[in-house]
């Protein structure tokens, strides 16, 4: 059941996110070696919704997505690159979050499982991270990790899996359902999902992600 999988998010942090995201091939050539110093290029990002957004050439270096685009680009400065998946709301917080441990180190590992009903910071994550992922889980949070599993950034995902797994490791079952506003008592599993489907959209697809991540985690290969 939703619910279920949903209160099982706390152990699903400790599971390597497999991502299926395909990326355009780019022809490496020497003929495409840098021109200008990485430490000065800058790349513009344009959104799903048409704006762009700056990122330094040495921070998006984090991003597999944006790595691999620049280890086969000409190496000009300025130069756009279109995300298509990502709206401009939550490229400008990958931006900012890539920006902040460009200059500030990578981010620290986060405990393995969770301490149930810990914040975030006893867990092993920074104050500036805990701060970063402090948003609404339903409006904010889900996108952005929807968003960062796009771009391959994986400390993201699993930064925001981890408040998520937090969110959810404080509420008891009927919490989630008085949260959610599903009515008490009376339904069938399938009324249930249709109404937490109209109630919440975002947990179809945060439901989704959360069951590849436990999948993998079963995975007999994950375990030899």
């Amino acid at each position: 059941m939703l619910l279920g999988a949903l209160a099982r998010a706390s152990n699903l942090v400790v599971v390597e996110l497999s991502v299926n995201h395909q990326l355009s091939s780019t022809a490496q050539n020497s003929e495409f070696a840098s021109t200008i110093p990485m430490a000065t290029r800058i790349l513009s990002l344009r959104s799903k919704d048409g704006e762009l957004v700056q990122i330094s050439a040495e921070a998006a270096k984090q991003c597999d997505m944006l790595s691999n685009y620049l280890d086969g680009s000409s190496g000009e400065n300025s130069e756009e690159f279109p995300v298509p998946g990502v709206n401009s709301r939550e490229l400008k917080n990958i931006v900012e979050y890539l920006e902040y441990h460009n200059e500030n180190g990578a981010a620290g590992q986060i405990n393995k499982p969770l301490r149930r009903g810990a914040v975030l910071t006893e867990n092993g994550v920074c104050k500036w991270d805990a701060e970063f992922v402090n948003k609404d889980v339903e409006t904010e949070v889900f996108d952005l990790m929807l968003a960062a599993n796009y771009m391959l950034v994986r400390p993201l995902v699993l930064l925001c899996c981890a408040k998520i797994a937090s969110w959810v490791s404080k509420k008891t079952p009927d919490d989630i359902i008085k949260y959610l506003g599903l009515p008490e008592g009376g339904l069938t599993t399938e009324q249930q999902i249709e109404q937490l489907r109209k109630a919440s959209p975002w947990c179809s697809d945060a439901k989704q992600l959360l069951e590849e991540l436990e999948n993998e985690g079963n995975d007999p290969k994950e375990s030899s």
